[in-house]
Parts: structure tokens; sequence; C-alpha cells
């Protein structure tokens, strides 16, 4: 019998025709009126329909849906009626993929706590997230988790150990989880059984579209019995039905209700271009509960670094004027909203994404839309006589459109996938992102996938703590590996050169990033990342990481405010046709192996007179000022400053500093804002570069460094070749500008001196880093000599430690170190001392035997037994005979106070 109910009286009035009435303890045999409600999402969309009644309202409470709410063509609305489910109050009516149970908890000992799950719930399918009063307890894992760990919120090599996998009794339906090798997102396998007492047999790892094995650090397990150790965590025995649990707080045996994951949507709206689900509207409703998704995450999105896999709580597929306001996205195991293929003028405003496993909104087109689609992001240049050179834009219309995303506020998302964003565009056009407020992700805050198909608006954002748990991103990221791009980068500018408009190809308009706020302190503010061209940058606050462009087209930087870092050029090509002008920046660039210096590099603000000659002396801002600004409350993040007639001529216009995020005013109240930066210039000495094998390279040391060169973030240790000669030593070598010297005869390479040492004293095999991926290269002969401690003749009183490495006690002014040496005849070379000194007094040596003596002061050190290595200025030339009888000692007669210096090696590098 279905019960009476009374409503308030705003709805009693309206006539019983005005909306189809849904509760959670209504009838589906009921009329959907106020007083007979239906129960369920389904039964009142398919009143809606017979009755044309368009409004269908629901009262407060939780839907347990036993399939998604399917939404095709036939329930469509229309623009005069759209058809609208929402709630009566918003945020008090969720749609929840799980199933409520009631059980009965036992103790047991160690603080565990089980149940027994009723026989009539199939445990094969979901079930990988349980849910008790309103909270959710993680799957037991090793290492346990810790909010605060930099990656996967706690990890170890230990976890994938053999000695551990000998502590689990039965680990089938265990996951393993691990950072990419090179913190590019992540990885994920499930544990099918034991090969062996100490062997996991394991399926999967194909989820990043960079590939990668298991990181041997960076990863943990969960879903395993054995780890279930910590307070909220849980573990589900499928075979015996037995779900394990150790509270928090207090907790009572007894009956009690838990929610299991069941499905992977909630909402799943279905037509097509031809037959597109029409004016739909969704307003105030709570989406929970659904299962983990990233074992189907396999399809790659063209040659990004992403796979992604095409599900989410609230899907979208063919659909056109679909509303989505008022939302709450929380507890997920996947995506929250996903529109895929072809969708146009599609909304997601003044709605809240919260705990997700996953990311939060996503539009992908269909890849198969794109001409010339590739997908291995470092692989081989399309074949250049199959490349579609006069086809602009979209193959097919199988793509989102004119789709907006406003007013949101994203944050605690990827919590199981890392490569993920709050706002991800892939193979799509015309897509807004404004007033979006995102924050606490693992990879980028919004992401652009590739140039296909441009014209898409990020606005008045607010962006900060991202890249939390990757590396070599930024809090807006975005790449263009398209039909045009590939890493032979003088093909590239020979193609460009000849088709002009193929980088602008598979766009239909510029993308614009501006007015909004963005910090990154492990990545880049805004990283325009491999390929991507045709972008519009400005009016940006930036408070970490600064702005990077790498190997893209078209792209205008202008007046931006950067408080804290720089502009960083990455690889450009030869006429990229850049303009970056009118910005302020805090620190000096950072360029990095430019073919070319764009179409306009000028006038820009330097808040250093450093940074105004490091820009002149690399041949840009000839116009460029260097002003001193004080901003009006750096502490409060209002960097705002008073006008100023240097500013004023280099054309920065002020704009609005102080407005980003979200303004629904709900949300607003409890959306966080960055911390304030530090606004100190960093130290410039991890840029020192050497000149010396006909090239210029340095310490890896920076993040640019790394991204330019692709290797691990964690491991920033070899020898960087910024730039060779031909016909050089280190072209001989068979080295390449970009190369990375990691290893010499499988010992690793920390810098370049360490690199020249090993070099010189015969190590040839080096593991070379080129192109995203490491080689074997052997160098052949070292280009100079090693004048070291061990093969150094003394004359006098100095004494060679041998254990040590190096020659002491040299108190004694007519003591002399010789040595004889081939050096190839009339060849110029750079010096190179490794020595230690403490003394006041100042030390000065000559290098004779050379065509011209090499006298300089010995550099100090912080003790006698800390060696620095000092790549000496100028050079000197061999003599006309390949023999060198060379000879070290004071610059002077004068006796030693202390000593000379503790000497351990001087290179002669061939110049």
């Amino acid at each position: 019998m279905t019960p009476l109910r009374f409503f308030p009286l705003f709805l009693t009035c309206l006539p019983l025709s005005a909306a189809i009435h849904v509760a959670t303890d209504g009838d589906d045999k009921a009329l959907g009126t106020a007083q007979a409600p239906v129960a369920s999402p389904q039964k009142a969309l398919e009143l809606s329909v017979a009755n044309n009644d368009p409004l269908i309202l629901f009262a407060d409470g939780a839907y347990h849906l036993e399939q998604a709410l399917t939404v095709t063509p036939k329930h469509s609305g229309s623009a005069a009626k759209p058809r609208e489910l929402k709630a009566i109050n918003e945020g008090k009516v969720t749609f929840s993929a799980g199933i409520p149970l009631k059980v009965d908890w036992k103790r047991q000992a160690n603080g565990v706590f089980q149940t027994q799950i009723p026989n009539g719930i199939n445990l094969a399918e979901g079930c990988d997230g349980l849910f008790i009063d309103g909270q959710s307890p993680r799957m037991a894992r090793f290492p346990n988790y810790d909010k605060s760990a930099r990656w996967l919120k706690g990890s170890s090599a230990e976890a994938f150990s053999p000695a551990r996998i000998r502590t689990w009794k039965n680990p089938t339906g265990g996951i393993l989880h691990a950072m990419h090798p090179a913190h590019w997102g992540g990885n994920h396998w499930t544990i099918t059984g034991k090969k062996s007492p100490s062997e996991c047999q394991l399926e999967g790892g194909w989820m990043n579209n960079r590939g990668g094995g298991i990181h041997p650090k960076d990863r943990f397990v969960e879903n395993i019995f054995e780890e279930l150790d910590a307070p909220s965590e849980w573990f589900l025995d499928k075979t015996s039905r037995t779900l394990s649990f150790i509270p928090a707080g207090n907790f009572t045996e007894g009956t009690g209700s838990i929610i299991l994951s069941k499905l992977e949507s909630c909402v799943r709206v279905l037509g097509s271009e031809a037959q597109p689900v029409q004016h739909i509207r969704f307003d105030g409703i709570t989406f929970r509960h659904t299962t983990r998704t990233f074992m189907q995450t396999r399809e790659p999105l063209l040659r990004s670094d992403w796979k992604i896999y095409r599900g989410g709580a609230f899907y979208v597929e063919g659909a056109e004027n679909l509303e989505l306001t008022n939302a709450t996205f929380t507890q997920l195991g996947g995506n929250a909203y996903f529109a895929s293929g072809y969708n146009k003028n599609l909304s997601v405003t003044r709605s809240h994404f919260h705990h997700i496993g996953a990311g939060a909104i996503n539009f992908v087109g269909l890849t198969s839309a794109v001409h010339n689609g590739q997908f291995v992001p470092y692989g081989r240049p399309v074949d250049w006589n199959s490349l579609n050179k006069s086809d602009k834009g979209p193959k097919t219309n199988d793509y989102p459109s004119d789709c907006l995303a406003e007013d949101c506020l994203i944050h605690d998302i990827g919590l199981v996938e890392k490569q993920v964003a709050g706002l991800q565009i892939s193979v799509a056009h015309k897509i807004t992102g404004r007033h979006l407020s995102i924050y606490d992700v693992p990879r980028a805050g919004i992401n652009i996938g590739e140039n296909a198909f441009g014209g898409h608006l990020i606005e008045g954002c607010d962006v900060f703590d991202t890249v939390q748990e990757s590396s070599d991103h930024g809090s807006f990221n975005s790449w263009g590996r398209d039909r045009f791009w590939h890493t032979n980068y003088g093909l590239v500018n020979k193609q460009v050169a000849e088709f002009p408009e193929l980088p602008r190809i598979d766009m239909l308009a510029p993308n614009i990033i501006r007015n909004s706020r963005w910090r990154c302190d492990h990545g880049w503010d805004i990283d325009l990342d491999d390929g991507s061209s045709n972008y519009i940058v400005e009016n940006n606050l930036c408070l970490g990481g600064g702005i990077k462009l790498r190997e893209g087209y078209h792209r205008t930087v202008r007046n931006n405010l950067v408080v804290a870092n720089t502009f960083h050029p990455h690889v450009w090509f030869k006429q990229c046709e850049d303009q970056i002008y009118s910005n302020i920046w805090a620190t000096p660039y950072q360029p990095i192996r430019l073919g070319g210096k764009g179409k306009l590099w000028d006038k820009n603000i330097h808040l250093s007179a450093t940074g105004l000659e490091d820009a002149q002396r690399f041949g840009v801002d000839p116009h460029g000022v260097a002003v001193d600004l004080t901003f009006k409350d750096p502490k409060q993040l209002d960097f705002s400053f008073p006008p100023n007639k240097e500013v004023e001529a280099a054309g920065f216009t002020p704009f609005d500093l102080n407005h980003f995020g979200v303004k629904k005013t709900t949300l607003k109240k409890i959306a966080r804002t960055p911390p304030a930066p530090t606004l100190a210039a960093k130290a410039t000495s991890a840029r020192t570069k050497w000149h010396c094998l006909g090239s210029t390279l340095k310490n890896i040391t920076t993040i640019g460094e790394v991204s330019a060169t692709g290797i691990p973030d964690s491991e920033r240790h070899g020898a960087y070749f910024l730039e060779i000669k031909k016909g050089s030593a280190a072209d001989r070598a068979g080295l390449k500008p970009n190369d990375v010297i990691r290893s010499l005869n499988d010992t690793p390479v920390t810098d370049v001196s360490d690199f020249l040492s090993k070099w010189a004293g015969g190590k040839t095999k080096a593991v070379v880093w080129r192109a995203q991926k490491p080689l074997q290269l052997d160098l052949g002969p070292f280009p100079g000599s090693a004048l070291n401690a061990h093969n150094a003749k003394i004359n006098g009183s100095a004494v060679l430690d041998a254990p040590k490495n190096y020659i002491g006690r040299w108190t004694d002014a007519h003591t002399t170190l010789q040595w004889s040496t081939e050096l190839s005849p009339n060849t110029s070379y750079k010096v190179v001392l490794v020595s230690a000194y403490t003394g006041d007094r100042t030390q000065r040596f000559t290098l004779r035997g050379l065509s011209q003596n090499v006298s300089t002061t010995v550099p100090k050190t912080q003790n006698w037994e800390s060696f620095s290595t000092t790549l000496l200025p100028g050079s000197v030339t061999s003599k006309h005979q390949a023999q060198h009888h060379l000879i070290l000692g004071p610059a002077d007669l004068q006796r030693l106070q202390p000593a000379l210096m503790n000497f351990r090696e001087i290179l002669l590098v061939e110049e």
C-alpha cells in the first residue's frame, strides 16, 4: 500500500501534472504524484516522458541504484521545456552506486571486527569500496597510509619484495600500485596468484602511454589480508565472504550498516550525433559510491602521456544542451563526469568534486576524429607522403564542442589513478573552464591533451597544490604531439618552412589562458609542453614555477605577472613565431636548446638587474627594463603595485589580481587559496656552464633540465650537453645536443667533473639518455690527459696519501709535481683543477710545459679534504710535438704558509 505523504505548501499547491515525484520510500507502481511518489529515478524518468511532465522532483535521501540511470533520446526535453531532474533540497539527494547492507559485527583479536556478507550479493562485481557511517576506510595496505608522503601517500621498495611476498598466504586479488619510473603518473597490477613462495603473478601495467614498469621504490600493495594492521583499514575475503575492519574510533559489536560499491556509473546519457539526447537538466544531486575502474584505463589519447577509460559516475555520449548544476561528486572509485565523443553545449556548473579515484571533469572526443592519429608519444614521424597536409581540423564530429565547466570546486582527486586532471580536455573544440578552484591533485589541475581542435578558453581559475604525486608537469599542462610534431627537429623546421600552417592544421582556433592564478611547486605554473601550439597566455598571476614553452609554434605570452620564477623556453623550433612581451619576471630566464628566438621577444620587465643583463646578453629584450617593484601585501596574496612609468612604457597593463576561482557562496566559503610564495630570487650557481670538448655542458640540477631531457626526476645526476659543435671532441665521441651522460662502465656519473674524471681515467662505455630513453655508447679515448696524484712524480717534500687519492703537506716552495704525457699537437685545451685549500693566505700555482704557462689562484674549500673542481678561465695550447713534460709548482718562490694546496688532479680537456 502506498503511504499518504505531506509535502510543503508550495508543492501541494501545484497541479498534479506539475512534476513527477520521487522518494526513497516511494513505490514504482505509484502515480508519481506528491502524495504517491515513485521510488526509482529510472521509473520517474519514464513517467516524465509518458505524462509529458518535464520536471522530476526528488525528496531527500539516498537512492541506491540497481542499475545506472540510463537517459536516451526518447527522454529528451525541448528548448522551451527541458527535462529536469531536481533535488527539492540541494545536496540532500544522493544517487548511490553502492549496495546498502545490514551486517552483524563480531569483535576479533588486535582490534579487528568481522562480519559476513550475505550470499545474495555478487562479490565478483565491484565491491572494491567500503563506506561506513559516511566515511571511506582504506583497503589494507603496505606501507600504511601517510597523507604527508610525496608518492602514493606512502611507498616502499619493501612493498613488493620477495621477503614480504613470503608473508602472504594467498594474495590473489591484491593490487600493486606503482609510480612510473620517471614519475609520469602511475601504473597498476592485480595479483592473480603466486608463482613461487617469493614471487607473484601480475596482470596490468598498461595504464600509462609512456610505458614504464614497476618503480623500484615508489610502490605499495593493498587488498592483502596480512597487511590489515592499521585503523581505518579493511579487507574483504570474497571466498569466505568475510569482511574484516579495524575502526579508527569507538565501534561496537552487533548490527550495523555498510555500503559496498557496486556500479561504475550512477547516470549514463546515451545518444548519438544522428539521435542526440537533448535538453536535460540535473540540479542539486550528489553522486557517490562508484567502483574503481583503473584496470580498464587502456585507451591511449593519441600521443599524449595519457591513457583513459571512457566511463564515470556521470557518463555522457551523444548529447546536446545537457546541464548539470549544483551537484556534488564524492566517494567515487573512477572518473566523476565524463563526456565522450560527440557532445555539444554541455555544461557543468556550481558543483563540488572531491575524494575521487580518478579525474573530475573530462571532455574527451574519439581519436578517430583526428587526421593522421598517432599513439606512440615519441614514435616515428608520420610518413611525409601519407601526411594529410590539406584538411584542417577534425575528420568527423565525434568530439565535444561548445561545452562549459564553470564555478566548480575540485580537490582531492586522483586518489587511485595519478594521470588525471581536474579538467581534462582532449580531441575537443571550444571548451571553457571558468572560475574553477582546483588543488590537491596528483598531476595537472587542467590538462589539454593535444592541439586538436583548439578554441578552448581557461579564465578566472585558481589552480595550485598540483603535481603532488608526479613530476615534470604543470598546474596547467598541455601537449601538442599532433601530425606535424616529432623529435627530428631539423626535419620539422624544413617541413614547416614548406607548409607554414602545418602546426595549426589540427586547430580551428587558438587556445586562451587568461586572468587566472597558478602555482606549482613541483613543475611549472603553466606548462605548454611538446608541440603545444597556437596559444594566447595573458593576464595570469604565477606564484610558483613560472611559464614553460616547448617545441611549439605561434604562442603569445603577454602581460603576465610571475612573482617568484621566470620564463622557461625549452627546445624551440627555428621559426616558431612565438611572441613574448610585456611580462614581469622575477628571476632570470632559463632557456634550454633554442633553435630560434621567435617572432618577438622584447619589452619584458625584470625584477632584477641580473635578469635583464642575462636576457640582453642572450640577444632578447633589447627594450626590456629592470624595475624593483614593491608588492602591496604578498603574504596575503595581494601583488598589486603602485603605478610605475617604466612598467607602463614596457606595455604592461594592470589586471585584477584578487578575484580567482569559485564564485558560488557555499563553495567559496570552503575553498582554499594558495599559500604565499617565497619571493627571494633563487641562487644561480646551479646554472654554471662548462665550455669544453667543443660543447657547452652542465650538471643536471633543475626541473627544466629534467623535463628537457626526460630523465627520472628523482635521479638528477649526469653531465648534460646543451650544445655540440660539428667536428668537436664531443661530436667525434658520438654525442648529440640534449644528451645526458648517466654512467660510465656501469658507474653512475654524478656531474660534469665526475664525467670528465671518469672518462680521463679510461672509462668509455657510457649510458647516454637521449630522446627520453637510455642508450649504450662507447665514447672512445679521452680527448686530453689526466695529471693526477697517483701518476705524478713528486720533487720535494709533498706526500702522496694514496688511500685518499691526493698529494698533501705541500709546504716547500721548491716542491713540484711532474708528468710526462701525450697531447694532440697544436691543440687548445681547457684546464680543470681538483684541489682543496682552507688557508687565509692567497696561494697561486703555475703549470709549465705547454706553449704558455698557466697561473691562477687556488680556490678555497670548506676543509682540507673537501675538494672542489674548477674550470680555469681561458685555454692553453699544446706544443708542436705530441710528448709533453709538464710541471706544477708555486707561482712564486716565497715560503708557503701554510701550504699551496692538497692536490688531486688536473685535467687537460680538448677545448
